[in-house]
């Protein structure tokens, strides 16, 4: 009920992506390594290089995104920026491997200036298959007024109606978030930010970087090293970063 199992499967499903892709790569043999190099060096060659360009590209993205967003880029931009600046390094590591592998000189600047525009190419659409598609949705529910409970309203209707109930919480996952009912709970594209303002604050509050929980929804609250973490009435846990911990103490005094 977490969360927690999806965003593994998540991750499983892109590395799994990520993989085929380098498979595929070593299967075909582009840019004349199929001729040039021995079956198993170009498994490794193709899958060895394509992961690597893509744990680039992931520490790349988590460096610049926040950034980015707060300045109101649009999701794509970070994807294909950072894709980008992880293509230099990788290219330089590229052509280490040519020269290593099957190019018996030393490659200069313009060789490694080819390898990037190369490496580019596979970089931002591999990218953008793991961390860009598909996009968040901006769904049409505007910003519900404080006080007014329209907001909770809009966001059942996005859920199936088995999944339907007393909202609990809400969390963020990637370019998604995850809706808790007393019932079930449902992963649905949207972004962290617009549930927020249509929930506004009368019905519950930010307790987390990621989290947003009803007022009637914790039973408790227990302390968790620096800082809190909440009970809810279905058994979920929800941590409360430092930066919440005096609000929630004045939202929820009894239930400390």
């Amino acid at each position: 009920m977490d969360g927690i199992g999806v965003s593994e499967r998540r991750w499983a499903l892109r590395l799994a992506l990520v993989v085929s892709v380098g498979v595929l790569l070593g299967r075909l043999g582009p840019f004349d390594t199929f001729s040039e190099l021995r079956s198993v060096d170009r498994y490794a060659y193709w899958l060895g290089l394509t992961l690597l360009m893509w744990l680039q590209s992931l520490a790349v993205l988590a460096l610049i995104e926040p950034s980015l967003r707060r300045r109101g880029w649009p999701h794509w931009a970070p994807i294909i920026l950072a894709a980008l600046l992880a293509s230099i390094p990788t290219a330089i590591e590229v052509a280490w491997a040519e020269m290593f592998l099957r190019v018996q000189r030393d490659l200069g600047p313009g060789d490694v200036l080819a390898i990037f525009g190369d490496v580019a190419l596979l970089a931002v659409p591999l990218l953008f298959l793991t961390h860009g598609w598909p996009p968040p949705a901006r769904p049409a529910i505007g910003r519900a007024a404080v006080g007014d409970d329209s907001g909770e309203a809009a966001l059942m209707t996005m859920l199936e109606p088995r999944r339907r109930g007393a909202l609990l919480a809400v969390c963020s996952e990637d370019h998604y978030v995850r809706i808790y009912t007393d019932r079930a709970d449902q992963l649905i594209a949207m972004r962290f930010a617009d549930a927020l303002a249509s929930l506004g604050s009368a019905g519950g509050m930010q307790v987390h970087r990621g989290w947003w929980v009803a007022a009637d929804a914790v039973d408790s609250i227990t302390r968790s090293g620096d800082g809190l973490q909440l009970a809810l009435r279905n058994g979920m846990i929800v941590p409360v970063s430092r930066s919440y911990v005096q609000q929630v103490r004045k939202a929820w005094p009894d239930r400390l």
